[in-house]
């Protein structure tokens, strides 16, 4: 039996951005690819991620007007990828809040150690996938944002 596909689409767009050391939470975007089967999007950890996966997670069903993030990481890294709909994440680094909105499937938001996240709008229909450097660690974790300011200004940025 012959197997035969039509000719895929690839959508590899020309801003990719490889992932760099950098202190700031930034977009990147995500190859995907596109024929009569469907769409398939790609993450590979040494491209897009820039750390070995440990950990994830998806956040999904979420009731409307809920606040999902509202913490920090000393230490983790994590990759944010929306499965549905866009979602608006603020982050802040300890001077500087940024809004991102990240589009679904073709971007994902990474988020380096001392990011305070804020995600307040996520439709019940997405489904949000982090995807995380290191396993659960409540020790890593800065919950509250006046600590999270003390935090980062005792200790700058490398």
């Amino acid at each position: 039996m012959k197997n035969t596909v039509a000719a895929a689409t690839v959508s590899l767009p020309k801003n990719l951005k490889p992932i760099m050391s950098t202190n700031s939470a930034h977009l990147v975007e995500l190859p995907h690819f596109s024929d009569a089967r469907g769409h398939l999007g790609v993450v590979e950890a040494a491209q897009h991620l820039g750390f070995s996966l440990e950990r994830a997670f998806f956040i999904y069903h979420t009731p409307p007007s809920t606040h999902r993030g509202g913490h920090a990481h000393k230490t983790l890294q994590q990759f944010l990828i929306s499965l549905g709909a866009p979602v608006t994440v603020k982050t802040h680094n300890g001077q500087t809040e940024t809004t991102h909105t990240l589009q679904p499937y073709t971007q994902g938001l990474m988020v380096p150690p001392r990011h305070w996240v804020d995600i307040d709008h996520i439709q019940a229909s997405t489904t949000l996938l982090v995807l995380c450097s290191a396993a659960y660690d409540e020790a890593d974790y800065l919950r509250d944002f006046p600590s999270f300011l003390q935090y980062c200004a005792a200790r700058p940025s490398p």
